[in-house]
């Protein structure tokens, strides 16, 4: 059996507990041998303790790309958010078929970044550039997990935020915020504390992970993704 293989069925296992409400282990238990065979867990020591499970199931789901499973409390650049989008629509939602479109750019030729493009999940800055190596803002990564939602089929419904900072929104941001905040804890995306979203605050690669991870359990439920 290919490592592979046994990669998917622990993800598996996994997710059927997690869908039971059963305690799942932390990662660091699956470095071990499962009948003969080699598992080896994520290296989360760059990780925050609360993000350690999330991010060991969106590994195993093949939702993080290897170059950003590391230095994980960094800021997450806009090209790095779309390599995790196209992640999940590639990996997940469309079972490993590519993307074939492409959106072009002036400043970048990133093809995640253009797959992106071409579905409508990512915008440009202005003047035809992206800014791939700007760090994400929050507000931003809200609209792009709203629009990478619709573009696998599920329209959020809108709702207005509450948060104390709701005048610091864009306005091309607020519907997004709000869908996104909608229900939480059970929800996608939270705020900051104390009240606020924090719109323009930066956004790291763990809490990017973890809120894709929440996108998917999301979709799932609204059986758009379908587990074997």
């Amino acid at each position: 059996m290919k490592k592979r293989t046994i990669k998917s069925f622990v993800g598996f296992v996994l997710i059927l507990a997690l869908c039971a409400g059963l305690a799942v282990p932390v990662l660091a238990s699956f470095n071990q041998t499962l009948t003969g065979f080699s598992i080896t867990a994520p290296n989360l020591h760059t990780a925050s303790s609360w993000s350690h499970l999330g991010i060991t199931n969106a590994i195993i789901l093949d939702l993080v790309p290897p170059a950003l499973q590391n230095n994980y409390r960094n800021n997450i650049t806009r090209a790095e958010f779309a390599a995790l989008a196209v992640a999940l629509y590639e990996h997940v939602y469309r079972s490993g078929r590519e993307i074939t479109g492409r959106a072009h750019f002036n400043d970048t030729t990133d093809v995640n970044v253009q797959k992106m493009g071409y579905l409508g999940v990512v915008q440009g800055v202005g003047d035809g550039n992206f800014a791939p190596h700007n760090p994400i803002t929050r507000e931003q990564a809200a609209v792009m997990l709203v629009n990478l939602a619709a573009a696998m089929g599920y329209n959020m419904p809108a709702q207005a935020p509450l948060y104390a900072d709701l005048a610091d929104i864009s306005p091309w941001a607020v519907q997004s915020v709000g869908a996104l905040q909608a229900g939480y804890p059970r929800g996608i995306m939270g705020g900051v504390g104390e009240g606020r979203f924090s719109p323009r605050g930066s956004f790291t690669r763990e809490q990017s992970i973890i809120t894709m991870v929440r996108l998917f359990d999301r979709l799932r439920d609204a059986r758009i993704i379908i587990i074997p």
